[in-house]
């Protein structure tokens, strides 16, 4: 069980920590569908930051409605310096961070391009798989004034654009 791996790991080792998780017995007209409220607890994600290297990352995949999206990146924020999401259709990947965000990264509606190579540097990524992300960061811009919630954000325009109404969360 996921729960109880993180909360018993002894070691501050791990670059990264998943949360992928579903639930099948929650009803599909609930606030969040996955993961389970657990896996994104502030008992949760404390116990997460403490397995994590300082330079880890926690990412969180997550399906919720606009209100409980608002909540989550609130808390998320409150627990993390960073905090950049990969908005799908219909998810949304939350990366989470110890890591103070480069000032580079801030101020535009996208994650740069500078931030996907760091990434994919960290995590052993080949960079030619990168291609199709940075496509998507080079593209968030664009989305945004049709008033589409897809691509990479950092947590202050992910927010404005959700509590602006200008964008459907399904």
């Amino acid at each position: 069980d996921g729960l109880e791996y993180v909360k018993h790991f002894d070691k501050t080792c791990l670059d990264i920590l998943v949360v992928d998780v579903a639930d099948f017995s929650i009803r599909m007209d609930t606030d969040m569908e996955l993961p389970p409220e657990e896996f994104v607890s502030e008992k949760f994600l404390s116990s997460a930051k403490e397995i994590i290297k300082p330079q880890g990352w926690i990412v969180v995949n997550v399906l919720a409605n606009c209100k409980t999206l608002i909540s989550l990146t609130n808390r998320f924020v409150q627990m993390f310096p960073s905090v950049y999401i990969c908005a799908t259709d219909p998810n949304y990947v939350f990366f989470l961070s110890l890591l103070e965000p480069k000032s580079d990264s801030i101020g535009s509606t996208v994650v740069s391009e500078q931030m996907v190579y760091d990434w994919a540097t960290m995590f052993r990524y080949d960079l030619d798989l990168c291609h199709s992300v940075l496509e998507d960061v080079r593209r968030t811009k664009e989305h945004i004034q049709q008033d589409i919630l897809l691509g990479w954000f950092d947590h202050k325009n992910f927010l404005e654009l959700l509590q602006s109404g200008r964008v459907a969360v399904i």
